[in-house]
């Protein structure tokens, strides 16, 4: 006897949606301290 059990993808996919907003997170973050790192404006920084 070979199981049909189907369970449910709603808490997969909350988790899923969870992490994908967490990703975008921290993508916008990376990209600020990026442009602060090496805009010379900001960062004190020569030009490269």
């Amino acid at each position: 006897m070979v199981s049909q059990a189907h369970p449910h993808g709603e808490s997969v996919a909350m988790a899923c949606d969870l992490l994908a907003i967490a990703m975008a997170e921290l993508g916008a973050i990376a990209e600020r301290r990026l442009d602060r790192l090496v805009n010379p404006l900001v960062s004190g920084l020569p030009r490269f």
